[in-house]
């Protein structure tokens, strides 16, 4: 048995060895690539593609083979220093995991339409994203939604899904049209099953006719493990003895006040609210969210092993000031200063 696990890892090895780094840019430059279509017919499995900055989208993704994905994060000019000289998004309309794309990941990208999901072992991180979607006709496991900046997590049809982990995400409920058929910020069918952890969420409104509204759930679930998340406002439906929670934060009683659950909690005391669009919702000074969730770790997407980054910034060094002359003199020493962060 040891052998083989030897034999495997030696395998994986030589196989992260042979992937490759490209990039894409369709705003100039010199990348690798100037399309999505050139790019993903280009990369082989496990590759990496660097998804440059863009005034325009790169459209639509449909992925059936693994590949990393990397973006320049989002909210650029609010979160500064984060790039250098161009702080536009990477930005997609619209992303497919397609079966065979299994072990893909993203980071650090915008998309405008959503990431349809439908096949497992699948990363989501620090991306600024409309909707993500569970779907597909197999069974499957391992989605990893983490540190995103969400409207909502929707699923639909009858395939169960497992170890779905939704983790340190600010989910907000965008509310398109009176007549969206999705009311939640989290609705997720009984098929599904996973954990909903440290996450800052918010129902939105419910427009029951045009004259009156109210604010839809937060959360639709059935068999989630519901720990160290902040309600804002909006109810948790089907919760009870097919949910386990504990040490949540909730602006009302959507919860009982028993295992750390604290409830009627005046929200003007929990968030700092100031500065950007996502730290606005970093927690104030004395806010009853710091060091409440389990093993005293704050509540929210701040709090936690894998707290929120503000403006998804990827987790590989990032040049944001290069100070250098625009010509020398003679055979003089050219001075370059570069400052950068690894995040």
């Amino acid at each position: 048995m040891k052998k083989q696990f030897f034999f495997l890892m030696i395998a994986l090895m030589a196989m992260n060895a042979n992937a490759k780094v490209w990039r894409l840019n369709n705003s100039g430059g010199h990348a690798d690539f100037t399309t999505w279509t050139a790019a993903y017919n280009g990369a082989s499995a496990n590759d990496t593609i660097y998804v440059e900055s863009s005034p325009t989208s790169y459209g639509d993704a449909n992925l059936s083979k693994p590949l990393v994905l990397i973006g320049t994060g989002y909210f650029l000019q609010e979160n500064l220093p984060t790039q250098y000289k161009n702080i536009w998004n990477a930005s997609f309309n619209r992303i497919d995991f397609r079966t065979g794309s299994e072990g893909s990941k993203m980071f650090g990208l915008n998309c405008n339409d959503g990431v349809y999901i439908y096949c497992g072992n699948i990363v989501v991180s620090k991306n600024k994203i409309i909707d993500v979607y569970l779907g597909g006709d197999n069974n499957y496991n391992n989605i990893k939604i983490s540190q995103n900046f969400i409207g909502y997590i929707y699923s639909g049809g009858t395939n169960t899904i497992t170890n779905v982990i939704i983790n340190n995400n600010f989910i907000y409920k965008v509310w398109p049209a009176w007549s969206d058929y999705r009311p939640s910020s989290i609705i997720l069918q009984s098929n599904i099953s996973g954990s909903i952890i440290n996450n800052t969420i918010s129902g939105g409104f419910f427009y029951l006719a045009w004259w009156e509204q109210t604010f839809s759930p937060a959360m639709q679930v059935n068999g989630f493990y519901i720990v160290n998340n902040i309600i804002r406002q909006g109810a948790i439906e089907n919760n009870g003895v097919s949910n386990l929670s504990s040490n949540n934060i909730c602006n009302s009683t959507q919860l009982t006040a028993i295992d750390g659950n604290q409830v009627n909690v005046d929200m003007s005391t929990v968030f700092v609210g100031s500065g950007s669009t996502d730290g606005q919702w970093k927690l104030k000074a004395g806010s009853p969210a710091i060091g409440a969730g389990i093993g005293g770790v704050d509540c929210g997407m701040f709090g936690g092993s894998e707290p929120y980054v503000l403006s998804g910034m990827p987790s590989i060094p990032a040049i944001y000031d290069i100070v250098m002359p625009t010509a020398v003199v003679g055979n003089a020493n050219l001075h370059v200063n570069v400052k950068a962060k690894a995040h």
